[in-house]
């Protein structure tokens, strides 16, 4: 196992020890102060049966569970110290205790495990710790500056906390528990939050700030939340994937879902909810599943299921039809897609917002407006729509069942109104939790959505623009937040804290329009100066930077659009045409001449085979495509490769063949017409079947590609996405190689899950629009637990035809498949003979990694033959490299024979410093580091070891041999 690996492990062991240990020490049991009332109270998880713990204190905040010790510690005023102090009690509130006395103690936090208490002092700018008994009292951190929450990661040696300057700036900063490697992540300013917690198992930070509970990666990517009143503190329930916090102002404590679903009151009537800690009986057992670390995916997750509640979503996309919409009487300035693409919005200066069915055109519903409706948006979830429109209003709009549409649900008059700041622009972020408007007056405003009350709760107001904001776009991720302005520019902004990223200035005149492709990648703006500016993300400027600028319009460029894939972009245009662009290089592709008069707006449905444009014209124009996948009268079929499965051969009660996953020939058209697309094999194995499956690549493929920046997160996305279910996009070899880079840790995985999971599917991607078959292969070996004789093989086949390209915007694309039998027994369908023979010896399987070899020798269930393994003739402990070294080292050793094997490690005077048990291991060589033994350099308790000489003994069965070794610090 890599080392990655084994820290993980130890992450999810110490979180179901604290576990265990809470379930032992203590009910599950909410803990939290009441600053106003003096005391300390606690309640069922639920809020029932509250209880007054301890009474009588003066203005108690932060609080903290020793639940191994049965003890809680918070903060209060000591009259006799006069002073802020340190107490602790037991866990029913008995037995009070005086620990120790500071300036101005805030945020505690304790370490159970290295029996040590942690704060920051805001008066000395300060991280300090002390024993739990108030004891060896130290200094950690200086020059802190304010702190506004506080942490610890103990599995990861880790103190976070959130600090700042004190002048609305803040900053999220890590350092390992003695206060050294202090690390930034990220930052803001604004409101400054007020509570820190961290998922220690999903590696998330969670905080309160202002009226929002927000969460992201401990980088500070992928930042997402939900509104809440005025939140103080929060406590996480990582087991039951629930956050709790208290509401000072309200008097409550609540709690939810991680994600902000599910809002509940727990307990009401407080005087000013204050600290809260949580005491939990998770009765948590060690998983016998692998663990699994999980890369969070690099877009916000969005439900792509459409509501059930509107009876309009049920119509299928596939029956949208060209559509010339003319029942506006004015200018039509905004079009929208419902995010399921079966229904169209549109606005105009006729004051009026209007719904349409994709389907067939038929009108749903008009809202009126007090003056030109500018722009219209859709939640990604289909419950809420946004208007702004010249009366200085925005309005927001709620899914309702009972009336089968959408009803008035908020209206916000925009300070100064009609007279300065009539709406420009209004977008929702695609968690459907912000809510955007850019005004004539020269700012942007933000609404927070408030799940507990069911409403958008006004945030904050952005400035900086000196014209007015003509358009706003969220980034996927939820992160960015674009605005394009009539002085010329684009701003980026931090969704989450206002901050002020970046301003573009290469456009000439104003700039009406700003989207985001959904890869996060590039961002392409539309201005008065005829042009659009495709923008690329730059990974080394921390920004976007000029691409390339598209100029065939011959008139302002009003309104732009990416399509879902990001393949194609939009623009609308005062010329009367919309412009059509490659989403990734601007490459122009054609001008749609469809409208009268100017084109103001334009969008794609969800799908991206749908678009829509408004225009002064007074129309809506849809252009839709429907294309069937019953293609038997075309006389089109499939020749599948005679070697798509090849050298068969058959173990103990076992079966190995080779996969040659590849294109198959379309037949029955000319091959200069087709493009090639996407290709699914299928292997439709006998119910109840277990089965490995690898892919085979040589030595030198695998250095050459060893070093491909994406292969961890490939590696993860192929483990996450389960066995047999391996997606290769584009580039097939580097998918290939990221599964060899890491393949132990993934077949450890397999081996583990592979039982409940469908046969085994292989996604083949050509990216080039050349025609022909492309010459994309991978070999693959499957390896099957039992005998099979035979398997059915399902190819499907997605191509174009360059022929049928439509209104040069799109083209459809087609399926054809072919089933059939593959006999492993004589060779049908030109598989070879089978053989028989052991899994050590098939020549496919010799071609994995030497790692892989080792571990499917070791549970694939074969008759092990050694064949090329290098079976040492005796066993030994070999010195230890790097040595000296600091603070890791690694141990080689060589087995003969199967054996027990344990290290243990002492120091000079024989004190034991850590055992480490490696388990039962097969005979061979254990010297590389993805093999030998590994010590991070710390103790039993987790603690790093001071310098000086150490022994290490290695025991396997009967052998016993000791060395010496040396840390130097």
């Amino acid at each position: 196992m890599n080392r990655k690996g084994i820290v993980f492990i130890l992450v999810i062991v110490m979180f179901v020890f604290v576990a265990q240990s809470i379930s032992e020490g203590s009910e599950s049991k909410i803990y939290w102060t009441d600053s106003a009332a003096g005391k300390i109270q606690c309640a069922n998880l639920d809020g029932s049966n509250v209880q007054d713990l301890v009474t009588g204190l003066i203005g108690p905040n932060s609080i903290a569970l020793d639940a191994a010790g049965s003890k809680m510690y918070w903060i209060s005023y000591s009259p006799l110290k006069q002073r802020k102090s340190i107490f602790r009690a037991n866990l029913n509130g008995t037995n009070v205790e005086h620990l120790i006395s500071a300036s101005n103690p805030e945020y505690l936090a304790l370490d159970s495990g290295r029996s040590k208490i942690y704060w920051a002092d805001s008066d000395t700018q300060k991280i300090q710790c002390v024993d739990l008994d108030g004891s060896n009292e130290k200094d950690l951190i200086t020059d802190l500056g304010r702190c506004y929450g506080l942490t610890l990661d103990i599995g990861h040696g880790k103190i976070h906390w959130i600090g700042g300057p004190g002048n609305g700036h803040f900053y999220f900063r890590s350092a390992n528990l003695d206060g050294s490697n202090i690390e930034e992540t990220w930052g803001g300013s604004g409101s400054v939050p007020t509570a820190l917690a961290l998922d220690v198992v999903a590696r998330k930070r969670y905080w309160t700030r202002g009226q929002y509970i927000g969460w992201s990666n401990l980088d500070g990517s992928h930042e997402r939340g939900f509104g809440s009143n005025a939140p103080q503190s929060l406590a996480l329930d990582i087991g039951a994937r629930k956050v709790y916090w208290t509401e000072p102002i309200l008097k409550e404590i609540r709690r939810s879902d991680l994600d902000g679903s599910n809002v509940e009151v727990l307990v009401t009537g407080l005087s000013k909810p204050f600290g809260l800690a949580l005491g939990i009986s998770l009765q948590l057992q060690p998983s016998t599943e692998p663990v699994v670390s999980v890369t969070p995916p690099t877009e916000p997750t969005v439900s792509v299921t459409p509501p059930t509640e509107p009876v309009i979503s049920n119509t299928p996309l596939i029956d949208a039809t060209d559509l010339h919409l003319t029942e506006h009487t004015g200018d039509v300035r905004c079009v929208a897609y419902s995010p399921w693409g079966v229904v169209l919005a549109s606005g105009g200066t006729d004051d009026t917002l209007r719904l349409w069915r994709t389907s067939t055109g038929e009108h749903l519903n008009t809202y009126k407006h007090g003056g030109d409706v500018n722009s219209v948006a859709f939640t990604p979830d289909d419950t809420y729509i946004a208007t702004g429109s010249d009366d200085g209003k925005l309005r927001v709009y709620k899914w309702s069942a009972a009336a089968d549409t959408w009803k008035s649900s908020q209206t916000f008059n925009i300070p100064g109104g009609a007279l300065s700041n009539n709406v420009k622009s209004v977008a929702f972020s695609y968690d459907n939790m912000m809510l955007a408007c850019g005004t004539s007056g020269k700012r942007v405003l933000i609404w927070d959505y408030d799940s507990a009350q069911a409403k958008w709760v006004y945030r904050e107001t952005l400035n900086g623009h000196t014209g007015a904001v003509n358009s706003v776009a969220f980034s996927p991720a939820g992160v960015v937040l674009a605005s394009a302005s009539d002085d010329d520019t684009v701003r980026l902004w931090r969704a989450r804290t206002g901050e002020h990223l970046a301003t573009l200035e290469e456009h000439t005149a104003d700039v009406n329009s700003v989207a985001f492709s959904r890869s996060d990648a590039f961002l392409a703006s539309g201005s008065d100066d005829d042009t659009v500016i495709l923008w690329q993300w730059n990974v080394a400027a921390d920004t976007w930077v000029h691409h390339r600028t598209l100029d065939r319009h011959t008139d302002d460029v009003r309104s732009v659009a990416f399509n879902p894939g990001g393949t194609v972009l939009l623009s609308g245009s005062a010329d009367k045409t919309i412009g059509v662009w490659d989403g990734r290089t601007g490459a122009y592709k054609s001008l749609l001449t469809k409208h009268t008069d100017a084109v103001n707006s334009v969008a794609f449905a969800f799908q991206g085979n749908v678009l829509a444009s408004g225009s002064d014209d007074g129309t809506v124009r849809q252009l839709a495509h429907t294309e069937s996948t019953a293609i038997a009268n075309r006389g089109i079929g499939l020749t599948v490769p005679s070697d798509l499965v090849t050298e068969v051969a058959f173990g103990s009660g076992t079966t190995y063949f080779v996969l040659n996953a590849q294109f198959p020939t379309l037949t029955g058209i000319s091959a200069a017409d087709v493009i090639y697309k996407k290709c699914k094999i299928q292997i439709d194995l006998p119910d109840g079947t277990q089965y490995f499956m690898f892919p085979i690549k040589t030595v030198a493929e695998r250095i050459a590609e060893a070093n491909e920046e994406a292969t961890w997160d490939l590696t993860v996305d192929l483990v996450t996405a389960g066995v047999g279910i391996v997606p290769i996009a584009g580039d097939t070899a580097a998918a290939i190689v990221s599964v060899g880079y890491s393949g132990y840790k993934y077949f450890q995985t397999l081996l583990e899950i592979s039982k409940a999971l469908s046969d085994p599917e292989i996604q083949l991607t050509n990216n080039a629009e050349t025609s022909g078959s492309p010459n994309i292969r991978s070999r693959f070996l499957l390896m099957i637990q039992k005998p099979v004789t035979g398997i059915k093989v399902t190819v499907g086949l997605d191509y174009q035809l360059k022929s049928e390209a439509r209104e040069l915007w799109f083209d459809p694309i087609r399926t054809v498949s072919y089933e059939g039998m593959w006999n492993l027994t004589d060779g049908t369908l030109a598989a070879p003979n089978a053989h028989s023979m052991s899994l050590a010896d098939y020549p496919p399987f010799q071609e994995l990694p030497l790692e892989v070899q080792e571990f499917l020798l070791r549970h694939f269930g074969e008759p092990m033959s050694i064949g090329d393994w290098k079976i040492p003739a005796v066993t030994s402990l070999l010195p230890n490299y790097p040595n000296p070294f600091n603070p890791e080292t690694w141990i080689p050793y060589q087995l003969s024979e199967p054996a027990d094997v344990t290290l243990t490690l002492y120091d000079i005077t024989g004190r034991v410093v850590r055992h480490l048990d490696l388990g039962h291991q097969h005979a061979g060589m254990y010297q590389n580091r993805s093999r030998a033994a590994y010590w991070d350099g710390r103790n039993t308790q987790g603690e790093p070891v001071a310098s000086g000489v150490y022994f290490y003994t290695l025991k396997a069965g009967d052998f016993t041999a000791t060395r010496k070794m040396l840390i130097r610090k």
